[in-house]
């Protein structure tokens, strides 16, 4: 999702946390360590709980719901081409998001962009699913909850180890650049999109 549908801009929002913080410089660093955790992806460790865990360690002083707009602040409008590309692809063909995220980020992406992401249900999210990409079962429960083998499906991600993760399962994917990029890789599959990138 991030990446690929919209901007996202981690450093963005690890710099607008630690500002939020006593003393951001230390912050910052604890702050990446939190974030990256794959925990907080596979909703082991919630975005309340990571935000409890900044007011004990880091002296993080702003309320919950401002620390929640600077920890989305990153989650941008999409990116250049792909409302083009989802819509033409919605048309004639199966869709369905799968991404790694957790509870703030999804809950700000639908509110800035929920007419997109509801050409891309079913949503298959990493905090609601327990697992992160690149996980095998991941994509093979993916393809399964789709009454597909994975063979049958096509993945679209930003990350090469995400790509790569797929493939190991026998998922075709491409590894996304840009709208342009990708339509021209998505002619490859036979799939005609014009792109306004």
């Amino acid at each position: 999702m991030g990446g690929v549908l919209v901007r996202y801009d981690l450093e963005l929002e690890l710099d607008a946390m630690a500002e939020l913080c006593a003393q951001p410089a230390e912050a910052r660093g604890r702050l990446e360590e939190l974030w990256s955790a794959e925990g907080l992806h596979t909703g082991r460790l919630s975005v309340r709980d990571l935000f409890q865990r900044l007011v004990s360690a880091c002296g993080m002083k702003a309320s919950y719901e401002a620390f929640i707009d600077a920890c989305t602040v990153g989650c941008g409008p999409p990116v250049a081409g792909m409302e083009a590309i989802v819509g033409a692809l919605y048309e004639n063909h199966r869709l369905a998001l799968l991404s790694n995220t957790n509870g703030a980020h999804w809950g700000r992406i639908l509110a800035r962009n929920g007419e997109l992401m509801d050409k891309l249900a079913p949503h298959f999210l990493s905090f609601e699913l327990g697992l992160a990409k690149p996980s095998p079962a991941l994509y093979v429960h993916v393809a399964r909850s789709l009454d597909l083998d994975p063979e049958q499906c096509l993945f679209v991600d930003d990350s090469l180890e995400n790509v790569e993760g797929a493939r190991r399962v026998g998922m075709h994917a491409i590894h996304f650049g840009d709208s342009r990029q990708l339509a021209e890789e998505l002619e490859a599959y036979g799939v005609s999109i014009v792109s306004e990138g």
